[in-house]
């Protein structure tokens, strides 16, 4: 049986495998950027796609998160913008309060309040997405708001209860 390290190992190639799939798949919303101070000393020595505060949400959105890139790609493509402003670069993608929060920089007035309504949608959704596996959920209060189906809800439940098990056997 595997451990909880195996699978959060296993679960954390993933992940970066998935962004890394973004990254390559939606070029004009991970451009290559410079390099700043935060870059440097996490060792980048060339510019990078990643985005300026990174992914710090679960798998389970990643397909919400492919379905919105596709349509902003689709936004930026069908627009008659030159070249140099066919871009919504992303910024930050994370779960904040239960749902998924998506941040964007600097975008062409065309394109903005369009790209807006489709990070809305996306984010709205996440309210019924299990942030772990993608299956239908609900928030699920408790310390950290999370939206959770009824299997991860039950196997976080059980994990907290043996970490807690472990802790009082200590005193």
């Amino acid at each position: 049986m595997k451990t909880r390290e195996d699978y959060l190992k296993e679960h954390q190639e993933y992940e970066d495998r998935k962004q890394k799939e973004f990254y390559d798949k939606y070029p004009k919303l991970f451009p290559k950027r410079e390099l700043n101070d935060w870059d440097k000393r996490k060792g980048y020595i060339e510019p990078t796609q990643e985005p300026l505060c990174g992914f710090s949400c679960d798998v389970g959105w990643f397909p919400l998160l492919d379905k919105l890139f596709s349509k902003l790609t689709q936004l930026i493509e069908e627009s008659n913008l030159s070249e140099e402003y066919k871009l919504i670069p992303i910024d930050q993608c994370k779960q904040k309060f239960g749902g998924l929060r998506v941040y964007f920089g600097s975008v062409h007035e065309e394109l903005y309040d369009k790209a807006q309504a489709l990070v809305d949608e996306a984010e709205q959704q996440s309210f019924n997405t299990c942030e772990r596996c993608g299956e239908p959920g609900k928030i699920r209060p408790g310390g950290w708001i999370e939206v959770r189906c009824d299997a991860c809800q039950k196997d976080h439940e059980e994990y907290r209860k043996k970490e807690c098990e472990k802790y009082e056997s200590k005193e």
